[in-house]
């Protein structure tokens, strides 16, 4: 499959085959914002569309056998921490030296570097856990965080369309994120002309513009991930 098939596939036709699906997800993404335990069930969901599409399925998967839903959620968790955690600890040595009110030019240097850095290992940790999290789904958890085995993965896939997808990947999410936010100012304007901003308005405002972008976002990225690991898959077979 080519890089405009996959991203017909994930972002066209694919989120739309089951409108019941897509709204229960919607709801956990939605009300996983403010309780955490939805937002397991969401990630553990999503780890089933990239099993599902790993295996050659089309179509939402059923919200069924929630336990272990929400145990794969777990482990997604899991293996972000894990590959964000470098990015965490140059964060917070960042945070702690800005806090020491330190002014020389030297520590004036080392705030950019450690910043500099933060940022690319962020980044490496975005990269490798778009092919770490389907290298779950074909094996296990420990698996995942063989970071190793995850660049040769990425190796077999090919750097270049790798590369392209990933980048296609990206500005998906943040075109659907920015379009997220322009709906709450819409959202909010409507209320501002209507009466006084209230608790309620806003919490109505978030949950309807999450609702009709998000679960949309999930469903996508996930076949996305999904296509991506299929061609380590098949290149093997």
């Amino acid at each position: 499959m080519d890089i405009f098939e996959m991203f017909s596939d994930s972002y066209i036709s694919y989120p739309f085959s089951n409108f019941s699906r897509i709204f229960i997800l919607g709801v956990l993404f939605c009300t996983g914002v403010f309780l955490i335990i939805p937002a397991f069930f969401a990630g553990g969901y999503l780890f089933r569309i990239i099993e599902n599409t790993i295996k050659g399925n089309y179509g939402l998967p059923p919200f069924e056998n929630w336990k272990k839903m929400f145990n794969d959620g777990l482990k997604v968790a899991a293996v972000i921490i894990f590959y964000a955690l470098p990015g965490l600890i140059s964060e917070l040595l960042l945070i702690l030296l800005i806090q020491g009110n330190y002014s020389s030019i030297f520590n004036s240097w080392l705030s950019i570097g450690i910043w500099m850095l933060t940022i690319l290992l962020y980044i490496s940790a975005y990269v490798l856990s778009i092919t770490a999290i389907p290298r779950m789904a074909t094996k296990s958890l420990k698996a995942a965080i063989d970071v190793k085995m995850v660049i040769k993965d990425i190796k077999i896939i090919g750097l270049k369309k790798y590369t392209l997808s990933l980048l296609g990947f990206t500005i998906m999410a943040t075109y659907l994120m920015l379009f997220a936010g322009y709906l709450h100012e819409i959202f909010y304007g409507i209320f501002y002309f209507i009466g006084p901003i209230t608790f309620l308005n806003v919490f109505i405002v978030n949950f309807v513009a999450n609702l009709m972008v998000y679960p949309l976002l999930i469903a996508s990225q996930g076949r996305l991930m999904g296509l991506i690991y299929l061609e380590r898959v098949q290149s093997l077979n």
